[in-house]
C-alpha cells in the first residue's frame, strides 16, 4: 500500500487514539485467490500481548466467519476523519496544473 513518509504515523499511542476515535475497519483476508474485505467495528484490548489484541463481531451469516476458523493473515485499516480537497484549491492549480486532488 502507497503511504507517504508525511501521513505515515508510527507512534504507538497515537495509533491506539486512532483506533479508539475511529473503530470502523476495513477487515481484509484472501484465501484461494479471492479477497474477502468486511467494515468491521473493533476495538483495541491493550491488556492482552505485547500490542494489545482487536476485537469485534462478525454474524455468523457472513462468509468471514468461515474463513477465520482456520489460520491466514488479515489486514486492517483504520482511518480517520476524512475530506476532499480538490486541486482548485492550489494556487498553483492556475499556474502549471500539476495538482491532484487529496
Amino acid at each position: 500500500m502507497y503511504l507517504p513518509t508525511h501521513f505515515k504515523l508510527e507512534n504507538l499511542d497515537d495509533l491506539y487514539q486512532l483506533i479508539q476515535d475511529y473503530p470502523l475497519a476495513s477487515l481484509m483476508v484472501v484465501t484461494d485467490g479471492e479477497i474477502e474485505a468486511n467494515h468491521i467495528p473493533l476495538e483495541l484490548d491493550r491488556q492482552i500481548g505485547e500490542f494489545g489484541v482487536l476485537k469485534g463481531h462478525i454474524a455468523k451469516a457472513n462468509p468471514l466467519t468461515a474463513l477465520l476458523e482456520k489460520p491466514l493473515s488479515a489486514y486492517i485499516i483504520f482511518q480517520a476523519e476524512q475530506n476532499y480537497i480538490s486541486p482548485n484549491w492550489y494556487e498553483g492549480k492556475q499556474e502549471h496544473h500539476r495538482v491532484v486532488p487529496t
